[in-house]
């Protein structure tokens, strides 16, 4: 059974549990939220499918909590990261850098006009975003890139206590 399923599952008992519900009560509540059967709902816990990505934001809201999000986040988790050479860093770096100071001058220039508009309130938040994957891109490299090198000392040192 994968990680999404497992914690759903005991999401949906922590909250019957909380609310005194029964299990059944709740399926058919989170079956209606979302706007399913309640036998997709049991397969969704079972792990045979997996709800659209679009629902998990309803889930966390209903449930109060971001554990399915966390959950998600930790099956991508095992996905090998691509450590850049330093030239290549220095790039996307500068890359990075640039795009998260135009998401910058954009917020100034939004609060220096006679007031932000929703145009200028939406797409704030669409480079809002990118500066967050920027940062979360940048955070997984070096993670990467800390565990590739921790392996390496391992192996250093096994190497050496078997020369010894």
């Amino acid at each position: 059974m994968n990680v999404f399923a497992l914690t759903f599952d005991d999401e949906l008992r922590r909250v019957a549990g909380e609310e005194s519900k029964s299990m059944e009560e709740l399926v058919v509540e989170i079956a209606a939220l979302l706007g399913c059967s309640t036998r997709q709902i049991y397969n969704y816990r079972s792990g045979k499918w997996a709800p659209k990505v679009t629902k998990l934001p309803v889930l966390c809201k209903r449930f109060g909590s971001v554990v399915l999000a966390r959950a998600i986040i930790d099956e991508c988790q095992d996905i090998p990261m691509h450590v850049p050479e330093e030239y290549e860093l220095a790039r996307l770096i500068t890359r990075t850098v640039r795009e998260d100071m135009e998401h910058y001058g954009g917020l100034l220039a939004a609060f220096e006009s006679e007031g932000i508009d929703k145009t200028e309130l939406d797409e704030l938040k669409v480079s809002g975003e990118r500066v967050k994957r920027n940062v979360n891109q940048l955070e997984a490299i070096a993670m990467a890139d800390y565990e590739r090198r921790r392996q390496i000392r391992a192996a250093r040192s096994q190497l050496k206590s078997l020369v010894e």
